[in-house]
């Protein structure tokens, strides 16, 4: 049943509740352990009936709901392709009985987020609902007696048709803020770092003359189901150091916005919470929504992260902060759709080695856009791959970029990552702290015109074509003796055959 399938806090749902101020102040009040397990009930309950909806399981109907209300809500036919998930529940005490077995209270303002799934036009609802809730203990449980719907918003339609246009309807309209220009690069955050070295690596960045870090969180170096709580303040701690070293910084708050339903309430706990922590902090100049969400995902699971990302934007706007919004995209179709461009101040694309800025440029028609780049840079440590490319030469690619980027005019790029990471090389600075040709391109008075040098040169340094040449020349080396050996047996028999 659904209590051996939910745990009783889990991580995922810790955190999507919030106690608002009680409005009960009689004869008994609530233990703070009772709080907790109406709590994490209530909202076990709401994703019992997702997955009533998605399987049809009346297990879980039984554990979560009592009276009318189950048979209410077993009576609803289960739409497998529908899904309802509330992302946040805002609870306020009304009524507590003295037994302690009967409690009432509102869910005001309550998030959810209902999505069709496995449809050729995926639509994504967001909703706003409030409700009169009123709980029992049955059998040692808090079950959900009464549920009555009292306010409800106007809900927000996301929808992708054939062609893959993204539509917004019943959306907010966001007010618009102006950005300036900045040189940046990008930083994983790393949680079993240490401030002081955090700080030598945003000092290097400055000395190189970047003004801007692109900070995102390693998600693998985090302790296990401990983000919720451990990636707010870490995200305080790392911006402290970013002060400290004089530079600003662009936060992406979300590596993966969810691609699907049962992914909503932990991400969206992560990020607001991630939100709430900094969006007063002096380091903080942009706010960078998500990184490629559109990668590698199907239309339904991109309308769930476009879902996610309207969700964020308007977290963001009701906090009043003025901080300017982004998306990084990786598709210049949604980068340059007209209802995703309304819901950022700067429009973001991710370009690899293999892209052209100007052609993007002109893709994105950046006479309407506002735009930033965000630049990969080649592999920057010698490797075994056949089309080698040394530092000197990935230095001048790079150099050719920030020269493309001057002549159309793009002044806020950020240009691959500063430090190497395990397994990925393409580091600015190595992983001993030396910084590489491409990341020395970027000081104050270097030359940023540099030449390539021949692709021989290149070649003759490959590990790959080193290797190649020396098999070669052993496969030529073990030829040659065993001919001479097979010369040297075959000639008595020759000469004496000569005699005869």
């Amino acid at each position: 049943t659904l209590l051996n399938e939910l745990p009783e806090v889990a991580d995922g749902i810790q955190g999507v509740g919030e106690w608002l101020p009680d409005e009960w102040a009689r004869e008994r009040t609530m233990e703070p352990a009772t709080r907790v397990a109406i709590e994490s009930a209530y909202i076990r309950a709401w994703k019992s009936l997702s997955v009533y909806q998605t399987t049809g399981s009346t297990n879980v109907v039984t554990d979560s709901f009592s009276g009318p209300l189950r048979d209410s809500v077993r009576n609803i036919s289960p739409d497998l392709l529908t899904s309802t998930v509330g992302i946040r529940h805002n609870l306020q005490l009304t009524f507590y009985a003295l037994d302690g077995a009967t409690v009432a209270f509102r869910d005001i303002g309550a998030r959810f987020v209902r999505t069709t799934l496995g449809s050729s036009s995926p639509v994504v609802v967001l909703s706003e609902e409030s409700f009169d809730v009123v709980m029992v203990l049955e059998d040692g449980y808090w079950r959900v007696r009464q549920l009555l719907r009292v306010q409800s918003e106007a809900p927000v339609i996301i929808s992708t048709d054939q062609a893959g246009i993204v539509q917004i309807a019943g959306g907010a309209t966001f007010a618009s803020t102006r950005v300036g220009p900045y040189s940046a690069t990008n930083y994983r955050i790393d949680a079993t770092v240490n401030s002081a070295d955090r700080l030598a690596d945003f000092t290097l960045m400055k000395s190189l003359g970047f003004s801007t870090v692109r900070l995102s969180v390693d998600e693998t170096s985090l302790p296990v189901d401990s983000a919720s709580t451990v990636v707010p303040e870490l995200w305080v701690d790392v911006l402290n150091d970013v002060s400290r070293a004089g530079l600003t910084a662009i936060a992406v708050v979300s590596l993966a916005p969810p691609s699907t339903p049962d992914d909503w309430p932990r991400e969206y706990v992560v990020a607001t919470r991630v939100i709430t922590a900094i969006a007063d902090h002096d380091a903080l100049v942009m706010w960078d929504l998500a990184h490629e969400p559109d990668r590698d995902l199907s239309k339904n699971q991109v309308s769930q992260a476009i879902g996610f990302i309207y969700e964020l934007r308007e977290f963001i706007d009701s906090r009043n902060s003025g901080t300017p919004v982004t998306v990084t995209w990786h598709s210049i179709q949604l980068a340059a759709d007209p209802t995703l461009t309304a819901m950022v101040d700067v429009v973001s694309l991710h370009l690899n080695d293999a892209e052209d800025p100007a052609s993007a440029l002109r893709e994105l028609n950046s006479g309407t856009h506002d735009v930033a780049l965000v630049i990969d840079t080649a592999n920057s440590k010698p490797g075994w791959s056949p089309a080698f490319a040394s530092e000197t030469r990935q230095a001048a690619v790079a150099s050719s970029r920030l020269l493309d980027l001057e002549s159309v005019g793009v002044v806020r790029w950020t240009m691959g990552q500063f430090r190497d990471e395990p397994g990925d090389s393409r580091g600015l600075v190595d992983s001993a702290g030396n910084v590489r040709e491409v990341g020395a391109l970027f000081a104050a008075g270097s030359d940023v015109v540099l030449d390539a040098p021949p692709f021989w040169l290149d070649a003759i340094r490959s590990p790959f074509w080193l290797s190649t040449l020396a098999l070669l020349a052993v496969t030529v080396g073990c030829v040659v003796v065993l001919g001479l050996g097979r010369a040297r047996r075959t000639a008595p028999n020759q000469m004496a055959r000569s005699r005869r």
